[in-house]
């Protein structure tokens, strides 16, 4: 049901359009959006996945997740770790095209971000050479036939792959996978307030 989308990674793009698909960078929300405290991890136009019978084919995912931790930076304790996080610790954000015309990038939140960079999907999967990051799908580091409650049977909406680039670094516990999770209702309904994220690591 939950076919995986690729995602692979184009150039590092200052000038990017508004509305773009891109990792990392800053998000395009309207301006009375409440922008999160976390960096946004990945921006996804809708209207250029491969169809696939579950999210909307227009509009704006954005996907924003306390992850500085990761970023050496090993202070206190996170929340996201190989355990399931609270819904605190991450927001995952429906932005519809109604809304477009107020779109406006947003330079309020996180600062310390990477540069964003233009992201491509299809249905190939990445080389082992690329970052495996995907939506939907099934992580190949689930070592279990499901996730633990209460998320089972939910599906992956996102993974990222531990990163390494120019100026900056995420290492999800020895080279480990970042997934977030959401609830067949939230598919449904575009409410992503119960999502939740987990490392895995093998």
């Amino acid at each position: 049901m939950y076919k995986p989308i690729y995602i692979h990674l184009g150039e590092h793009d200052s000038n990017l359009p508004l509305g773009a698909s891109h990792l990392w960078g800053q998000p395009d929300m309207p301006p009375d959006y409440p922008m999160p405290e976390f960096p946004l991890i990945c921006q996804i136009n809708l209207s250029g996945l491969p169809d696939n019978g579950i999210l909307p084919s227009s509009g704006l995912l954005l996907i924003f997740a306390d992850i500085n931790y990761y970023s050496n930076r090993w202070e206190g304790e996170p929340d996201i770790s190989m355990h399931l996080s609270s819904p605190e610790s991450l927001a995952v954000i429906y932005v519809p095209d109604k809304d477009f015309p107020r779109n406006v990038r947003r330079t309020d939140g996180c600062k310390d971000v990477p540069p964003a960079t233009r992201i491509f999907f299809n249905r190939e999967k990445p080389t082992i050479e690329d970052p495996d990051l995907q939506i939907f799908g099934r992580s190949d580091h689930l070592e279990w036939e499901t996730w633990p409650k209460p998320c089972a049977h939910w599906p992956m909406l996102f993974q990222l792959d531990s990163m390494e680039d120019s100026g900056y670094i995420y290492n999800f516990v020895d080279w480990g996978v970042l997934c977030i999770l959401v609830s067949p209702q939230s598919l449904a309904t575009l409410d992503f307030s119960d999502a939740r994220a987990i490392i895995l690591s093998t």
